[in-house]
């Protein structure tokens, strides 16, 4: 596996300094599903950083809340971040996968689910190459309980928590998955949030996905495009960030 850094660039803005693994892998799972592709592109990615600076800024717009059962409107105040160069944020991140093609190809076909109404992502340049790798970590392992990493939870170096509502992009279903470290495999959870924890990798890891530590971490009756997003969005072994 090889390590590519790529930027991607929101037209009109986002609204945080962040677009989360987990936001990527879902909306690239979703156009796989969307046009019935099977996936299997062994793609994964950590998340994307905004590219800081001064010409980051915040911008203001009036947005306007309706309930159609009152007949009532109510207009409120909401935010997003653009440069000063023009209508757009730089985010670089980190992608996993063997070859530069099949980087691109996923995201000729799927980028563009990524977004929603109001922004819209792309590439800027071309992914490069990272060759020297100093420390790995294993990025947004997702858990119901910092406890539940197991071994890993002494080995802490970083942890981000995320509050990942629990409502599956794929389907209706109020259902989301978390991985037990002590079993060794992902379970169905009904709580209202999971945490996405990210922590030091061991000495012998490499890179592409902590899941394949285990030997059969995924549920058999688990659909295949449920395992293309976890592996594609969540343990990711990938250098830190």
């Amino acid at each position: 596996m090889k390590v590519f850094k790529v930027t991607l660039r929101a037209y009109n803005g986002y609204k945080d300094t962040v677009i989360p693994a987990t936001t990527i892998a879902g909306g690239l799972v979703y156009g796989m599903v969307a046009n019935k592709d099977k996936g299997g592109y062994n793609v994964m990615f950590t998340n994307f950083l905004a590219v800081e600076g001064k010409d980051l800024k915040s911008f203001d717009r009036v947005r306007v809340t309706l309930d159609r059962i009152v007949n009532h409107s109510t207009p409120y105040l909401s935010y997003k971040l653009i440069s000063n160069k023009g209508p757009y944020v730089d985010f670089q991140g980190y992608v996993i996968a063997e070859d530069y093609n099949s980087v691109m190809e996923l995201f000729r076909k799927y980028l563009v689910f990524v977004g929603n109404n109001f922004t819209v992502l792309d590439v800027v340049g071309e992914p490069k190459t990272v060759d020297e790798v100093r420390e790995l970590c294993v990025h947004n392992v997702p858990v119901v309980r910092p406890e539940d990493l197991g071994k890993y939870r002494n080995s802490l170096r970083i942890m981000r928590i995320q509050r990942f509502f629990n409502f599956n992009y794929l389907d209706a279903s109020k259902m989301a998955y978390y991985f037990d470290v002590n079993e060794g495999k992902f379970k169905s959870s009904s709580s209202k949030y999971l945490l996405l924890c990210t922590f030091k990798a061991e000495d012998n890891d490499k890179l592409g996905s902590f899941y394949d530590k285990f030997s059969n971490p995924f549920p058999p009756d688990m659909q295949q495009h449920f395992k293309e997003y976890l592996r594609m969005g969540t343990g990711v072994i990938a250098p830190c960030t």
